[in-house]
């Protein structure tokens, strides 16, 4: 959601800003809890290495494919239709003004 106002905010700046999914990738986020170490060996068939994780990353920051491409969602380095909940406009905007309260800066920065 946030991506997507900031992409419009953007516009005429010559910078862009896209969102992705990178996978479901493997790592260690979260077991630091006794119950998710518990369920992690289930959890992890069907995940993706880290490294593969990041090729969406990678590929959105260095790829010509994409160079000009803004308010876009990527799943694994694929053009996707992202959830409708992401592209309500009074709820975008609802997610950047509290980002701004919570992070104490102001609209002034774009």
């Amino acid at each position: 959601m946030f991506t997507f106002l900031l992409s419009e905010k953007l516009k005429g700046t010559g910078v862009t800003a896209n969102s992705l999914h990178p996978g479901y990738v493997r790592s260690n986020i979260g077991l630091n809890h006794f119950l998710l170490r518990l369920i992690a060996p289930l959890v992890k068939v069907g995940t993706i290495s880290t490294e593969e994780g990041a090729k969406s990353s990678l590929y959105l920051a260095i790829s010509e494919e994409v160079e000009g491409v803004a308010g876009a969602y990527y799943h694994r380095m694929k053009l996707r239709e992202p959830n409708k909940l992401a592209l309500d406009k009074k709820d975008q905007q609802e997610l950047w003004d509290l980002s701004l309260k919570l992070t104490s800066l102001t609209n002034d920065l774009l």
